[in-house]
């Protein structure tokens, strides 16, 4: 649970959003800089729980996809939201919001629900 809160405050504090819109408006001016950040950031975010899957069973390539798939499960909606603005962003960085916030709890026990029923 604290795994699944904890990404979603970082996808959807203030400074996330903000990098995501200029990463969105500066797309084509400069492509590699957000291939490079979603590499990265996919790297920090989807290997933990890919390796958890493996060790659980799944193989490496699918347990991947379903990292990805999860990943997006868990933090699109209220990514999306705060990106057009129909939501604030998290006023605090990760970890300084989750008492404050029961839709982000809410979010989380889904999303750990469901990936713990693909197992």
């Amino acid at each position: 649970m604290r795994f699944a809160e904890t990404l979603i405050e970082l996808m959807c504090w203030d400074g996330a959003i903000g990098m995501q819109r200029l990463l969105i408006a500066e797309a084509d001016t400069f492509p590699k800089l957000g291939s490079r950040l979603v590499m990265a950031s996919s790297e920090i975010m989807e290997k933990p729980v890919a390796l958890w899957l493996a060790a659980k069973g799944h193989k490496s390539a699918n347990a991947a996809n379903l990292v990805r798939e999860w990943i997006n499960r868990l933090t699109a909606p209220a990514r999306l939201d705060r990106l057009l603005g129909h939501r604030q962003p998290y006023p605090q960085e990760p970890g300084g919001n989750t008492p404050r916030y029961t839709r982000l709890r809410a979010a989380a026990r889904d999303a750990v629900s469901y990936l713990l029923s693909l197992l």
